[in-house]
């Protein structure tokens, strides 16, 4: 991570995948600088506190981040459907920098949440404002679930069953 070095981490059963993993390491002539052990224990211990801390600071950025819009959208500062896609987006970029700290699967699925709200908000925004007809929001709504409903089938491929897996057919 830093001056151009990077950080492996491994979780290892036991020692032997360990040893077997350095020398792959080795064989691909990757240079070790240091290698740290974490007791199991100490490692769950280190890690359930960190993410509490991830998350506590998560819900008070939020509160900041909200407490802002509710003020910029009562005050008639912003448009109320632009207040909240501005929300949506500074949601989700906080919850992709908590991404970076933790690669949890959780932070990218809130990410994921956080742009999608914001792609409605905007397209509602721009409804109600009058720069688009609605007909015209309404293909923009059904063309953007038809490519993300490609991007999913493509990300995961409906096997075809092979014949052991064949479901039985009520004999």
């Amino acid at each position: 991570q830093r001056n151009g070095e990077s950080i492996l981490r491994v979780r290892t059963t036991d020692q032997s995948v360990l040893y077997g993993v350095l020398a792959r390491l080795r064989d691909l002539g990757v240079s070790l600088i240091s290698l740290r052990t974490i007791k199991s224990e100490e490692s769950k211990r280190w890690y359930r506190r960190w993410r509490l801390g991830q998350i506590l600071s998560y819900v008070l950025v939020s509160g900041g981040i909200i407490g802002v819009i509710v003020f910029l959208a009562t005050e008639e500062i912003l448009h109320v459907a632009l207040a909240l896609t501005l929300l949506f987006i500074a949601m989700g970029a906080l919850a992709f920098r908590m991404t970076t700290l933790d690669n949890g699967i959780g932070w990218r699925i809130l990410t994921a949440f956080n742009g999608l709200a914001a792609i409605i908000t905007t397209i509602v925004f721009v409804a109600v404002i009058g720069w688009v007809h609605p007909a015209l929001v309404g293909a923009i709504v059904a063309f953007g679930a038809a490519g993300l409903l490609a991007l999913w089938m493509r990300r995961w491929p409906v096997r075809p069953f092979v014949d052991e897996e064949r479901p039985s057919e009520g004999r």
